[in-house]
């Protein structure tokens, strides 16, 4: 199966800390990363969280969802829309 990548999504309704939580809980990132890609997202618009297997990423998409984080999967290599 081909991989697919995980972006993590920009919005004007989620606070900053509230999307590092998600992360922390959802991806298991430490705090420093996770800040840093809430903030990559923030001033880019999104940011890759995970790359790897279709269904893995969608788990964890529908966890982030689910506390209300904004995210897209695409192909490996292709920004999100």
């Amino acid at each position: 199966m081909d991989s697919v990548m995980l972006h993590l999504m920009n919005d004007d309704y989620n606070h900053h800390m509230d999307v590092e939580t998600a992360l922390k809980q959802v991806c298991s990132m430490e705090e420093e990363i996770a800040q840093v890609t809430a903030m990559i997202a923030h001033t880019t618009g999104y940011c890759p969280i995970f790359e790897g297997n279709a269904d893995e990423a969608k788990t964890l998409q529908e966890k982030l969802e689910d506390m209300g984080i904004n995210t897209q999967i695409t192909d490996v290599g292709s920004d999100p829309l």
